[in-house]
């Protein structure tokens, strides 16, 4: 069991690394729809998903950030 676990984390770490190379690219494309050439309807959408995810994104890493401090106070107190 303990190697499907594994196998399985390993094809989780993959998938997570593709997704971030690909959300860079796809940040680029937002913020070309943004330019004034393109629909306002189309730079209004754009508009709204990037700050939407950037206000995901910043909530996410403030989740994480605490997490960690959580985790590491435990670890220091020995709770487990």
């Amino acid at each position: 069991m303990a190697r499907v676990d594994s196998a399985r984390a390993e094809m989780l770490r993959s998938a997570t690394a593709q997704i971030s190379a690909g959300a860079t690219m796809a940040v680029s494309a937002l913020i070309e729809l943004l330019e004034s050439s393109i629909p306002p309807s189309v730079r209004l959408g754009s508009a709204k998903a990037m700050l939407e995810y950037g206000i995901r994104l910043r909530a996410e890493l403030e989740i994480d950030l605490r997490l960690r401090a959580i985790e590491g106070h435990l670890n220091l107190t020995g709770i487990e």
